[in-house]
């Protein structure tokens, strides 16, 4: 690669089975009795959990109940892990079948690897199991969301153009946008998704079903496209 010296790739979803999208469509079918939107999207992805349950809080406090609505934050955390949980006890979670060849395919291009999301580092070594350490580095961006200011500003030092991020949520799209940052996208096929429609309004040029479909050609495109600065559909 002649310009892209960092690839930073999202955790869940790219990499591991999407179980976030998936539990919050439930929630708000189930749980919640509110219409899955797109609204809901962009404001629960790639978000810090704070700001979530307070988001959720805000559309449900009229049928919530007294015991609900006396939850703290971190309350409110609690219970939703407990109906993570759950959920992983029926559904498909863990490492998606075609990331080792993905990864292998990254081994040869003499980048810098980086992986992130929201969870703790843990949830990715438990769900990349050996592959966990392809990765220089895991970086939780909680606190720091979507995070790729801090990743090419303050942990990597590398020029926008030389990053590229690989994430499924459009709201991290459009920030690598604003930052003129290499972006390919890995939106859910889930029927309820809106993430594909909106990667394609922000201008997103490489849009893929999974990243078993981003082969070294694409990355290559990228690396030209990345040293032109001509890497978003206008």
């Amino acid at each position: 690669m002649e310009t892209i010296k960092l690839i930073a790739i999202d955790l869940d979803g790219p990499l591991l089975v999407d179980t976030f999208s998936p539990i919050m469509y439930q929630l708000c079918r189930d749980y919640y009795r509110i219409d899955y939107t797109r609204a809901l999207e962009r404001h629960t992805f790639s978000r810090p959990r704070a700001e979530v349950v307070a988001y959720i809080r805000q559309l449900v406090q009229a049928t919530m109940s007294a015991q609900d609505l006396a939850k703290s934050t971190e309350q409110s955390l609690e219970s939703y892990f407990e109906y993570r949980a759950e959920y992983l006890r029926h559904n498909p979670s863990g490492m998606r079948p075609e990331v080792p060849e993905f990864l292998d395919l990254l081994a040869g291009l003499e980048v810098t690897l980086l992986c992130y999301g929201g969870l703790a580092e843990q949830h990715m070594r438990d769900g990349l199991g050996r592959y966990a350490e392809r990765f220089v580095q895991y970086v939780c961006t909680n606190d720091c969301r979507p995070g790729i200011r801090e990743i090419i500003e303050e942990i990597h030092q590398v020029e926008p153009q030389q990053a590229l991020f690989i994430d499924d949520v459009n709201f991290v799209a459009e920030h690598a946008r604003a930052l003129r940052v290499p972006f390919i996208g890995v939106p859910s096929l889930a029927p309820w998704s809106w993430q594909k429609k909106d990667m394609q309004e922000t201008g997103v040029r490489h849009i893929v079903d999974s990243v078993g479909q981003i082969d070294r050609a694409m990355l290559e495109a990228i690396d030209r496209e990345a040293g032109s600065g001509d890497f978003w559909w206008r």
